[in-house]
C-alpha cells in the first residue's frame, strides 16, 4: 500500500517551528525544545512523519535561519521571563546564589557538589545554602547540550493597561530623556564616508562612542578663577615650576641649561638607529610656554578628576598601573612641602610616561586624553587632523622636558659606575621617546606623523565605470547590469517594508496618524532623537509616543510583550525584547543597502 505524504505549504514552517534570533535557536512548537541542526533532518521525518520532497522544501524554506550549535548559543543572563515555546522545570530544580554564578541544575546534591567544588562550601562552616529553588528552562534535551537557565514566573493575569499607562509612559519618557543624555556624545557613523581613514587609524570613535563626551571634555577643563579644587591647583603649581625648570635645563646656549647639542639631538630623535639632525629648542615666547604646558596641567586634572573623584561610575575609561597610583597618591600628600611635592610630580609625570601598552593603548592616561583632546568643543564630532596634531605636539614637547628633568635629577642617583650622562639619557631616550617604544610616545608620534600626512594618497584611482549604452557598470572586474540592480534594489525595498509594518508597527499604519506628503526634516540636525517628529515646523510634538500608546492600548499585544507583576508594574519580557532589536537590525540592513546604492 502506498504511503500518502503530507504536504508542507510555502512559507508554513512558522507552523511547526519558532526561531529566536537572539539566541539562534530553532524551536519545535510540539516537542518544547531546540532542535540542532545536525538533527534537524532526523526530526522533521522522525517526529513529523515529513519526507522527500516535502522535507526537501521545509529545509529549504529553514535554510535562511541562523542557526546556531548548541556550543555557539548564546543564553539568557541570571533571571529572565519565561520564554513561552519551552518546558519549565520546578520540580528540585536549583540555581546558585553566589554573585556572578548563574549555575543551575535538577537535584540537591548536584548543586551541593557544584558549590562545594566551585565556591569551597562546606555545611560545617556555613549551614546556610548558597543556592535557592528555582523555575528553570533548557533550549537543548539532548543530555549533552543541557543548559538551564532561571526564568521568573510572574502572575497569571490580564493586564489592565488603563491603570498602568501614566506609569509606564513616565517610565518611557525618562528612560528617553536619560537616552539623549548618556548619548550627547560622539554620533554614530551616519555614512562611510565619516569613518573616514583618520578615524580608522586613530580609534578615537570607536573608544568615545556611547562615552558622555560634553562631561569627558569638562574633565580636562582648567577652572577659571576660585574653586575648590585646592589639591589639584596645588599639584599644578608645581607642574608649573617643573616644566619652567626643565625648559630652563633645555636650553644649550654656553653658560646656560645643561643641554648639550649632543643631548639636545637625542632628546629630538624618534627613529630607532638615527640621531636626529636638528637639536630639541627650548621654547622663547612665554606665553606658548605656557599654553603647551596647560596641555600637560589638563591631563593631570583629567586623570584626578576620572580616577579619584569617580566622575563616571561604571565605566572604565583608562587604567592606571600600580606605580601611577602610588606616585599620585604621594604627590597629593606633599602639598605642605614644596621640595617635596616638585619631586613627587616629576615622578608622578615620568610615571605616566613609562607606561607599557600591550594590548589596549587607552589604558594609558596619556592615550586616552588624547583621544579626548581630539573632541570638538561641543563633544559631538572630532577635530580635523590639521586642527589636532599641535595638540599632540604639545603633549610630545611637554613628555621631551620631563623625560629632560627626570634624568637630571636622577642621574647621580641611578647611574653606573663611571657612566657619562649623555649614555645614561641616550638610554632612556631609547626607551621611552622613540617611535618603537612601548609606552604611549609610540602612539602619539604615529597619530601625529599621520595626521600631517592625511591629505596626502586617501583617493582611489578610478576603477568603476559604465558601457556606452549606459546598462552596465563594471567595477573592476565584475558587471552588473542596471536591470538586475533594479529589480535588487526592489527586493529590498519589499522586504524592509514587510518588516517595517509587519514586525516594527505590528500592522499599525502611521499614515492614519501621519500626513508624509508635507513633512519637512532638517538635515542640519544631528544630536540624539532628532527627526521630523521633533522638528517644530511639521508640529508633531509629543508623538514619539504613538506606537508605545498603541502597544499599552492594546491588551493581546501588551500580554505578549509584558508581564505584571504584584505592584501593577509592567516588566517587559526580554526575549520579546531582542527579537524586536533584532528585525530593527534586519530593516536596517535592507534599509542601508537602498541607501549606499542609491547614494552612489
Amino acid at each position: 500500500m502506498e504511503t500518502v505524504e503530507p504536504t508542507v505549504p510555502l512559507n508554513t514552517w512558522t507552523q511547526i517551528f519558532t526561531f529566536l534570533p537572539e539566541f539562534g535557536v530553532l524551536i519545535c512548537l510540539e516537542h518544547h525544545c531546540a532542535i540542532r541542526l545536525s538533527s534537524l533532518d532526523r526530526h522533521i521525518s522522525a517526529e513529523h512523519s515529513i519526507f522527500r520532497k516535502e522535507k526537501k522544501l521545509l529545509l529549504k524554506e529553514l535554510s535562511h535561519l541562523e542557526i546556531r550549535n548548541p556550543i555557539d548559543v548564546v543564553h539568557p543572563g541570571r533571571i529572565t521571563s519565561v520564554i513561552k515555546e519551552l518546558n519549565i522545570v520546578s520540580k528540585n530544580a536549583f540555581q546558585c546564589l553566589v554573585e556572578e554564578c548563574n549555575y543551575c541544575c535538577l537535584g540537591l546534591k548536584k548543586m551541593q557538589s557544584h558549590c562545594r567544588s566551585e565556591h569551597q562550601w562546606k555545611h560545617e562552616l556555613n549551614p546556610n545554602p548558597i543556592w535557592e529553588a528555582a523555575h528553570l528552562q533548557t533550549f537543548f534535551t539532548h543530555k549533552s547540550y543541557i543548559k538551564y537557565f532561571r526564568v521568573a514566573i510572574t502572575e497569571s493575569r490580564v493586564i489592565d493597561s488603563v491603570s498602568i499607562n501614566d506609569r509606564t509612559l513616565q517610565a518611557f519618557r525618562e528612560s528617553q530623556t536619560l537616552l539623549v543624555k548618556c548619548h550627547t556624545s560622539i554620533q554614530p557613523i551616519e555614512h562611510k564616508s565619516e569613518n573616514t581613514p583618520w578615524m580608522t587609524k586613530t580609534g578615537y570613535r570607536e573608544y568615545l562612542q556611547g562615552l558622555p563626551c560634553v562631561d569627558i571634555i569638562k574633565s580636562y577643563q582648567l577652572p577659571k578663577g576660585k574653586n575648590n579644587e585646592t589639591c589639584l591647583e596645588g599639584v599644578c603649581k608645581s607642574l608649573d615650576r617643573i616644566l619652567n625648570k626643565a625648559l630652563k635645563s633645555a636650553t644649550n646656549e654656553r653658560g646656560n641649561g645643561h643641554l648639550t647639542l649632543a643631548n639636545a639631538r637625542i632628546l629630538n630623535t624618534f627613529q630607532s638607529g638615527t640621531l636626529s639632525q636638528k637639536p630639541f629648542k627650548a621654547l622663547q615666547n612665554q606665553e606658548m610656554a605656557k599654553s603647551y604646558f596647560s596641555v600637560w596641567k589638563k591631563l593631570i586634572y583629567y586623570i584626578y578628576r576620572i580616577h579619584y573623584n569617580n566622575a563616571f561610575p561604571e565605566i572604565t575609561i583608562f587604567k592606571l598601573t600600580t606605580q601611577q597610583l602610588s606616585h599620585i597618591n604621594t604627590s597629593f600628600s606633599q602639598l605642605n612641602n614644596e621640595e617635596s611635592l616638585d619631586n613627587s610630580c616629576l615622578s608622578m609625570s615620568y610615571s605616566l610616561i613609562e607606561h607599557p601598552l600591550e594590548f589596549d593603548s587607552f589604558e594609558s592616561p596619556i592615550i586616552s586624553f588624547s583621544a579626548a583632546l581630539c573632541l570638538n568643543s561641543t563633544g559631538s564630532s572630532f577635530l580635523e587632523p590639521h586642527h589636532f596634531t599641535p595638540f599632540l605636539s604639545r603633549l610630545i614637547y611637554c613628555i621631551q622636558l620631563i623625560t629632560l628633568e627626570y634624568n637630571l635629577v636622577n642621574y647621580e642617583i641611578n647611574k653606573e659606575d663611571n657612566q657619562s650622562f649623555q649614555n645614561y639619557f641616550k638610554i632612556a631616550c631609547d626607551k621611552w621617546i622613540l617611535n618603537t617604544t612601548v609606552g604611549p610616545m609610540s602612539e602619539l608620534l604615529s597619530t601625529r606623523l599621520y595626521g600631517m600626512e592625511i591629505g596626502r594618497n586617501t583617493i582611489a584611482p578610478m576603477t568603476t565605470y559604465w558601457d556606452e549604452a549606459r546598462e552596465v557598470v563594471t567595477y573592476r572586474s565584475t558587471e552588473l547590469a542596471i536591470s538586475d540592480l533594479r529589480r535588487f534594489m526592489k527586493e529590498q525595498l519589499f522586504v524592509a517594508k514587510q518588516i517595517l509594518y509587519e514586525k516594527l508597527l505590528f500592522f499599525y499604519n502611521p499614515e492614519l496618524k501621519f500626513n508624509f506628503s508635507v513633512i519637512k526634516d532638517d538635515f542640519g540636525q544631528k544630536n540624539v532623537g532628532e527627526s521630523f517628529l521633533t522638528n517644530k515646523c511639521n508640529g508633531f510634538e509629543g508623538s514619539g509616543e504613538w506606537l508605545f500608546q498603541a502597544i499599552l492600548n492594546d491588551q493581546k499585544l501588551l500580554n505578549t510583550m509584558a508581564d505584571c507583576i504584584t505592584d501593577g508594574n509592567l516588566v517587559w519580557k526580554l526575549h520579546i525584547i531582542l527579537q524586536y532589536e533584532h528585525q530593527i537590525q534586519s530593516f536596517l540592513n535592507h534599509l542601508l543597502i537602498l541607501i549606499h546604492m542609491g547614494s552612489g
